[in-house]
């Protein structure tokens, strides 16, 4: 379920006939695509890596997207709450927790497709900013009003991306 067809409002769906979508995501979809995505790490070593760089890459990317999960959702949950109206936030938590997770899959899948290709290819460095335009298109389905959108966006964008980047430049700098 991580491209659902219809977008946030099948997602919305989805979270009201199972208040516990959120863990069966985590669970059944985020944490294997992460775990595949990290995997397809080795697959430059077919073009000469060597085995230590494609570990440390494929660790990289696992422990920065498993710990921006949860960095970014404690944040989302602490406060985007103030940004949002009062009849949605029945299951708030569990709403900013799919946000995050189908954004971070969004970066997992450009990881990937990074990975597995073996020219650098320019468009690779910009397709991160498809999830600001994620983001922008949940703002509903987290219940944000109109004119508070610039603030959840900056928000959640600086939490999303912020914390994966930030990690990921924090380990590759330790590595």
């Amino acid at each position: 379920m991580l491209g659902p067809a219809n977008g946030w409002e099948d997602v919305a769906d989805d979270l009201a006939e199972t208040p516990e979508e959120a863990r069966r995501v985590y669970r059944e979809r985020f944490l294997p695509l992460v775990a595949v995505c990290s995997a397809s790490s080795f697959v430059p070593m077919l073009y000469g890596v060597h085995f230590l760089d494609a570990l440390s890459r494929g660790l990289v990317m696992f422990v920065s997207l498993f710990l921006s999960f949860y960095i970014a959702s404690w944040v989302m949950a602490t406060y985007m709450p103030r940004l949002t109206d009062d009849e949605t936030t029945d299951n708030g938590s569990s709403r900013y927790q799919l946000m995050v997770m189908y954004t971070l899959a969004i970066i997992a899948i450009i990881g990937l497709i990074a990975n597995i290709v073996k020219v650098r290819i320019a468009i690779l460095n910009f397709l991160p900013l498809y999830t600001v335009f994620v983001l922008w298109k949940g703002c509903r389905f987290a219940g944000v009003s109109a004119r508070k959108e610039g603030l959840f966006m900056l928000l959640s964008t600086g939490c999303i991306l912020g914390s994966y980047y930030g990690l990921s430049f924090i380990f590759n700098s330790l590595i």
